[in-house]
């Protein structure tokens, strides 16, 4: 059983940390497509939500995986 949680604690923090990953190349990318446009960058606050909502997704799975992948040292 200690196994499977490990394997799927490992799958949630990957997916966490690509998610973050992904979230903050885009983010990049999105300001320099706005400085390039001579736009300012807090005009755009639907993604700014967008990107704290998606961070705080990618913080909880990190966190869960982390848990699930250690929990067999407290079982």
């Amino acid at each position: 059983m200690t196994t499977w949680l490990t394997i799927i604690g490992v799958a949630l923090f990957l997916l966490g940390s690509m998610l973050f990953m992904f979230i903050q190349i885009k983010f990049k990318k999105r300001i320099r497509e706005q400085k390039n446009e001579n736009f300012e960058v807090a005009k755009d606050q639907k993604w700014i939500y967008t990107k704290i909502i998606l961070n705080t997704i990618a913080a909880l799975l990190i966190i869960c995986g982390t848990v699930l992948a250690f929990s067999k040292l407290y079982i």
